[in-house]
């Protein structure tokens, strides 16, 4: 080493300049590519920790329902093909917004007694229409009136958005007519300005009613010519529209019936192209001079009905229905598809939601368990004469706990009132445990439970041990 440095101090300054200039340089590149090296061998450790991290939380989930985002957002949708045309049915609000179907006014007063005495007969049945407008209705005082049957309406498409609603009094009016021997039919209160749309309506009223007992027919309801969405709509539309809802009616087993006031069947609607359809007809007076055919007549508005708040549309059907008819689908949930299933904690209700094939969900909840603690407590520390004491439990279904103090004890208390906290049993390989406290001062002493002696049957102890 000595001679190295002899010989490079001999050399000239400036060789000895640019010497010292490279070392320098190799030292600082060296160090340079060890950094470097360093650093992606760390990058490669960071990027295996995140692949171990989003592994370990696909296996945290793996046992969860995963549900497809599209799935999830579509789950109350279906679609169904009629005459080679899909049909998407949307499950509907329940809502009274954009509805355009206005209360009527017009014909006479007329009781729903005055009404059963004069047109009720072997032949033909007395009736009522309704929706939300009337209110929440007693149909037992209905029944008891003497109406026989009602056309209630299960929904209506908004007369700007064209959404489709359901009338927030359908499900209890279909359900309580039903139930106290009112027979049911249906309507829906139309503003389709193609076939598309009322294919549409027509598809998501049969999905609505399908379960109920509709004994009476399904009606398609169009008055909006000229108004709102359907200004464009004119007689050969509102026609061709009709016979679509009508048709897909029919199909699914149903009556069809065509509802339109006299003005309308006679200068907008092509009547001819409808005649295969019942016909209900709306004119408000004692006598109509309507000369075509028809088997339903509304002739007024202001029915005074036992039940219904206000008046209500009155009206003669043509023909009577003896017996009820049956739903078309009855739900099964119990068989159907879990949609969500969450079990009921201490301080949570659960709640299971199951869809029927048809599309339906039903949802029931069962009450939140509590918390269920112990009798016993477990000591956690032991009073002294200077401090507290502290106990505690656990609840038996989640990891709440409770604790308590454990006054400090008494210099002079006498101990004459131990009463036992908890207990270990003794078994044939242990020593048992008793724990006691004080009543008087919390004082806490424990007693050795003796172990037990081994019991041999056919030379075998029930803990095992051989004889």
């Amino acid at each position: 080493m000595k001679n190295i440095m002899k010989n490079f101090l001999s050399l000239d300054i400036r060789l000895r300049i640019v010497i010292i200039f490279c070392i320098i340089t190799l030292v600082l590149g060296v160090t340079v590519a060890a950094t470097i090296i360093n650093n992606n061998n760390n990058n490669k450790s960071t990027e295996n920790n995140v692949e171990e991290i989003d592994e370990a939380w696909i296996e945290v989930y793996e046992d969860e329902p995963i549900i497809d985002v599209a799935e999830e957002e579509n789950i109350d949708e279906q679609t169904v093909k009629f005459d080679d045309k899909e049909i998407v049915i949307k499950k509907a609000e329940v809502s009274t917004k954009e509805d355009g179907q206005k209360k009527k006014s017009g014909g006479e007063s007329v009781s729903a007694e005055q009404a059963v005495q004069q047109f009720e007969n072997e032949g033909q049945s007395v009736g009522i229409d309704v929706s939300y407008h009337n209110g929440t209705i007693n149909w037992a005082e209905v029944r008891n009136s003497g109406i026989e049957f009602a056309i209630i309406r299960v929904g209506y498409r908004g007369n700007s958005a064209g959404t489709i609603y359901e009338d927030v009094q359908f499900r209890r009016n279909v359900t309580e007519a039903a139930k106290h021997g009112v027979k049911v039919g249906i309507y829906f209160y139309s503003t389709a300005i193609n076939e598309q749309e009322a294919l549409e309506e027509a598809a998501w009223t049969v999905s609505v009613i399908r379960s109920y007992s509709i004994t009476y027919p399904v009606v398609y309801d169009f008055e909006d010519f000229g108004r709102y969405r359907c200004s464009g709509v004119n007689g050969a539309i509102a026609t061709a529209n009709a016979k679509a809802f009508l048709n897909y009616v029919a199909s699914s087993g149903y009556t069809p019936m065509m509802y339109a006031n006299k003005n309308d069947i006679t200068t907008r609607f092509q009547k001819s192209a409808l005649s295969q359809y019942r016909f209900w007809l709306a004119h408000y007076t004692s006598k109509t001079d309507y000369a075509g055919s028809y088997q339903m007549w509304q002739y007024t508005s202001q029915g005074k009905v036992p039940g219904i708040s206000g008046n209500v549309d009155m009206n003669i059907a043509y023909f009577r229905y003896g017996a009820v008819a049956q739903p078309k689908h009855t739900h099964d949930f119990a068989g159907g598809t879990v949609v969500k299933n969450t079990p009921a904690s201490c301080t949570v209700n659960g709640e299971k939601i199951m869809r029927c094939s048809c599309g339906e969900v039903e949802t029931t909840t069962t009450a939140k368990l509590g918390h269920n603690y112990p009798t016993l407590w477990t000591v956690v520390q032991y009073p002294t004469i200077s401090e507290d004491g502290l106990e505690k439990r656990k609840c038996e279904h989640c990891e709440n706990e409770e604790t308590r103090k454990i006054n400090k004890l008494e210099e002079n208390c006498s101990h004459s009132n131990y009463v036992e906290i908890s207990r270990e049993d003794a078994t044939c390989e242990k020593t048992g445990l008793i724990t006691k406290k004080c009543e008087n001062c919390g004082d806490i002493k424990t007693e050795i439970i003796d172990q037990k002696d081994h019991v041999f049957v056919d030379g075998i102890c029930e803990c095992g041990k051989e004889e």
